[in-house]
Parts: C-alpha cells; sequence; structure tokens
C-alpha cells in the first residue's frame, strides 16, 4: 500500500498509510457557528491540541438540499455555512500554523472553489457515498480523497471505490464510520476497519462519533491509518456538533493516547526489543560446571547446572552438548562457553 501524501510546501506534509504512525484529524465542521473569528480560533486550537490536519465544510444550501423537504435542515446549513471568501481565510490560517487544510465538499462547483483556496484534500462525508457523479468527478483536481464509510455495507463500499478510481482516485483513504450521534459502543464494530484495509489495499482509519476518547485510541491499536474526532472550543456550546465534539484539552489528550497506541502497536514482527538485550543476558541461565571436570571427558547433563546469568552454552542449547567432550580442564563453578567444549563431530 503506498503511503498518500496531503499539503504542501507552504503548510507542510502529512503521510498517511498503513504502517505509518496514526495521522490525527480535527473536524471543525459547523463548530464555527458561522462565525469566521471562531473558526480561524479553532484553527489555531486545533494546531496547539496536536492535530495533524484540520477540516472545515463547504456548505452550499441550494446545491445541498431541497427546501421544501427539508426546510429545517436547509435553515441550518444556511445559518452555519461559511462563505469562500471566509474559507479562504481559514486556508490562509493553516498556511500560517503549517496544518494541511482538508475539506469537506458536496458538489464539484463547491470543489473547484476549494482547490481555487488552496485545499489540500477532499472528504466525503458518508451520506455522499453513494453520489457516484461526485466521486467520479473529483479525480480530476488531482487531490487526495478521504472517504467517510458510514451508513454503507461493504458492497456499497466496493461500489463508491470503483468510482472514486475510474474517475483518477487511485488510492483514496477510507474511512470507518458509524453514522450515529453518538455511536453507541456495542455497535462501533472497529474491526470493519480492518476488513477495508485487506479488501482494497488502501488506507484505512476511522471517523469517530463515539463520546469520549477512547475508541480513538483503540484504532490506532488496530493500524488505523487516520483518526477523525469533532472539534470545538466548547462542548456545552449551543449549535448541532458542539456536543458530540471534544474540546482542546480532551482533544489534546486523545492525541497523546493515539501517538502512544499507535507506538505501542510496533510493526508485528516478534523479536528480541532493543530494551531486552541486557535482560536477555541477566535473566536468562546458562550452564556452570557443577564439579571439576577434564578435557578429553564426555560431557554428561549432571556435569553442569543452570545458573544466572546467561552463558555461551545453556540450558536451550542441548543439541551441541550432545557427544560433546570438553576441550580444558574446568573448576566447578566455572560458566560454560562454546571454547570449552568439542564438538561430537571434533571429537577424536
Amino acid at each position: 500500500m503506498k503511503p498518500v501524501r496531503i499539503g504542501s510546501e507552504r503548510c507542510g506534509y502529512v503521510r498517511v498509510g498503513y504502517g505509518l504512525p496514526c495521522v490525527v484529524m480535527a473536524e471543525v465542521g459547523l463548530n464555527h457557528d458561522g462565525d469566521i473569528g471562531k473558526a480561524l480560533d479553532l484553527v489555531h486550537l486545533a494546531v496547539e491540541a496536536g492535530a495533524d490536519l484540520v477540516k472545515f465544510q463547504y456548505i452550499d444550501p441550494p446545491a445541498m438540499v431541497h427546501r421544501e423537504s427539508m426546510p429545517e435542515l436547509y435553515s441550518l446549513y444556511g445559518k452555519y455555512a461559511l462563505s469562500v471568501a471566509e474559507i479562504q481565510r481559514v486556508a490562509r490560517a493553516c498556511e500560517d500554523r503549517k496544518i494541511p487544510l482538508v475539506c469537506t465538499v458536496f458538489d464539484l462547483e463547491g470543489a473547484a472553489r476549494m482547490v481555487e483556496l488552496g485545499v489540500q484534500a477532499f472528504k466525503v462525508a458518508s451520506c455522499d457515498m453513494t453520489h457516484l457523479p461526485l466521486l467520479k468527478g473529483l479525480g480530476v483536481f488531482g487531490l487526495p480523497v478521504i472517504l467517510s464509510t458510514g451508513l454503507s455495507d461493504i458492497g456499497e463500499v466496493a461500489k463508491s471505490v470503483r468510482a472514486l478510481k475510474q474517475g483518477g482516485c487511485k488510492s483514496p483513504i477510507l474511512l470507518h464510520c458509524v453514522s450515529a450521534y453518538p455511536a453507541p459502543a456495542d455497535q462501533v464494530n472497529l474491526s470493519a476497519m480492518l476488513t477495508l484495509q485487506r479488501k482494497f489495499r488502501l488506507p484505512a482509519g476511522f471517523s469517530d462519533h463515539t463520546s469520549g476518547t477512547l475508541a480513538p485510541a483503540l484504532a490506532a491499536v488496530l493500524g488505523a491509518a487516520m483518526v477523525e474526532k469533532h472539534f470545538t472550543r466548547d462542548p456545552g456550546a449551543q449549535g448541532p456538533d458542539h456536543a458530540l465534539s471534544l474540546g482542546p484539552q480532551d482533544f489534546r489528550k486523545m492525541v497523546e493516547w493515539v501517538r502512544l497506541a499507535s507506538a505501542m502497536r510496533g510493526d508485528g514482527r516478534k523479536k528480541c526489543a532493543p530494551v531486552e538485550r541486557q535482560e536477555r543476558k541477566t535473566g536468562r541461565r546458562g550452564f556452570y560446571l557443577a564439579r571439576d571436570v577434564k578435557a578429553g571427558e564426555k560431557v554428561r547433563l549432571s556435569d553442569l547446572t543452570a545458573l544466572k546469568p546467561w552463558t555461551e552454552i545453556g540450558p536451550f542449547d542441548l543439541k551441541v552438548l550432545r557427544g560433546a567432550s570438553y576441550a580444558k580442564n574446568l573448576k566447578a563453578g566455572s560458566p560454560l562457553n562454546s571454547g570449552d567444549i568439542l564438538p561430537a563431530e571434533k571429537n577424536p
């Protein structure tokens, strides 16, 4: 799996992929309350909280919602939407703070506008995972695409991935997600993230809608390439997303747990860790002579006792003692090392 690079020379780059440190994305969503001052503040707070990426949404209500069918949602989007000029200010703030900007887009015209502003990656929301014309059209912009897979089954994900690839996006990042607010713990199904990774051979991560900070850390332990979490200045504020979001202090703690979990996961190879090397010598047993022996005598286990610390020949090396003889005179209590015996094939 080739890593996906998100960013630019101005804001720096983040690499997303299997085996790399888990990338943390702060989802601002609607938590700016339609206020550009709050939006800019959240960029700075996300950086200070340790986020690798910060995500906003470009919302154009007439292009998203049938007004007569869903008037309340239409009105809510209109209230909380940032203008193109305001998102441009957000993009500049991201460049100043050296953090790549990701933007959820809901139509191709909006995507084109975001490219002009310097957005470094697109996010496709779970609700738009089945919007095949959008998926096929995003590839023309040449930016990485992050696809949330809430509300879907594996067959629908396969169809969506195929559409992205047909459009030119060869390596989308897939985020397992449960689109409930909050998502109940017994339905989070973090193992589905591994299914996405195995089936599609693409970077896979987790977009978290649970309460608290545990699920992102668990996802990192399982090998998430990316975790996403809603971020706000004040989880107690009025608004559609604040209550399910983490404030700066909790977000920072989550980042610490994700970093630690990602580091603890390791590479999966069973080997002696560098920190164990000295204990390997002092903690394991070696053979010591239980009596005086003379050169030429056959080695017998009754001549030896297994004690700490390790010697060059110990109770894990019984095969080399078969038929061997002592190469020199040894006193009781002496450690048994490789030069002290003659293997069977070298015996006269």
